[in-house]
């Protein structure tokens, strides 16, 4: 399988797709695969109806967010 591109995000089972293009033909892709990615994400393959081109998105483990008080702690315990 070739992949055309990598993009980082965090999961977010609402991800709107509707704006994922083929980068060759310009096609709405659609998805194709979901797999676990080591880091406890997911990769998730898009597949382009036209031509056959694949693309593949790996969404980071979903982080809940910390409290200004939490951030601040993790900071000066250097885990940023």
């Amino acid at each position: 399988m070739k992949l055309s591109a990598n993009v980082v995000l965090y999961v977010n089972d609402n991800i709107r797709t509707a704006h994922l293009k083929c980068v060759s033909c310009k096609t709405q892709i659609f998805l194709r695969e979901i797999e676990p990615a080591e880091d406890g994400g997911e990769i998730r393959t898009f597949g382009c109806p036209h031509c056959q081109r694949t693309r593949a998105v790996r969404l980071s483990p979903y982080q809940p967010l910390r409290t200004p008080d939490e951030l601040a702690l993790a900071s000066e315990q250097g885990g940023g």
